[in-house]
């Protein structure tokens, strides 16, 4: 899991990058005074619309990182909108997707040539949505922006058999608490990006912290056991989280 997301960062600056030199490259270009007078326009223009996507790392707070013993990583998606004209209030939606750690074993059994091979898994996620409202300052390259949210998140353990002879099997224990919090962050320009006569997109990079408050729930942590079989150990406590996040943000 780490490796995927590694890649992913690393495709993620490069995408930046070539996004920034594209925007660079469209500033050298020749303009008539109309179309400098249309760009200086779009330049001031509200943007209303946001799209975000981002990578996770997330560290479970208190009880809930005793019992499941790991930090989880994963990626984020959002939508936005700002609907007053000169008041910087967005209201929109977030997906967050997080791995947590996950186990694998391979069992093999009986002789050649007909040796019979298991495959046992266990692995849980967690899926906060939430609804949020976030209230940024305008210092032209750089925003900095405070968000408060709140929704549901939905925990998930699961076992997994599967075998070259047997029938497969598998078990699964989802919980879906409320959770809530607040946010803070910046969005540091990258690229402004005109298109005439009245396009502007502008890509920025996303840094933000948020802390979850997840009431209290019921949840489960797996173990393969040696003969094949899970042992789902049940735990009780607040699910509360800090989560790191660094994305691209599209405003447009």
């Amino acid at each position: 899991m780490s490796k995927y997301f590694f890649s992913s960062y690393i495709q993620l600056i490069m995408a930046i990058l070539l996004s920034s030199t594209i925007a660079k490259a469209q500033q050298t270009e020749t303009f008539t005074k109309e179309e400098q007078k249309q760009i200086e326009y779009l330049k001031t223009k509200q943007l209303n619309g946001s799209f975000g996507i981002a990578f996770i790392n997330s560290v479970p707070q208190g009880a809930y990182q005793e019992n499941i013993k790991s930090s989880g990583q994963g990626f984020y998606i959002s939508g936005g909108y700002m609907p007053f004209e000169k008041i910087p209030v967005i209201f929109g939606l977030d997906f967050n997707m997080i791995f947590f750690k996950s186990d694998e074993k391979l069992f093999q059994y009986g002789t050649k040539p007909q040796i019979t091979e298991d495959t046992v898994s266990a692995s849980s996620w967690i899926i906060p949505i939430h609804l949020f409202t976030r209230v940024q300052m305008d210092l032209d390259f750089i925003l900095p922006y405070a968000e408060v949210f709140g929704g549901l998140s939905i925990i998930n353990s699961d076992w997994t058999y599967k075998s070259s002879t047997y029938k497969e099997d598998n078990e699964s224990d989802i919980h879906v608490p409320f959770s809530y919090g607040f946010c803070v962050g910046s969005l540091f320009q990258l690229a402004n990006i005109i298109t005439l006569p009245a396009s502007r997109v502008r890509i920025d990079l996303d840094v933000k912290g948020k802390y979850v408050f997840g009431n209290e729930s019921e949840y489960s942590t797996v173990t393969i056991q040696s003969d094949q079989t899970a042992k789902f150990d049940k735990h009780n406590s607040k699910t509360d989280m800090f989560i790191l996040l660094v994305g691209v943000t599209f405003r447009f």
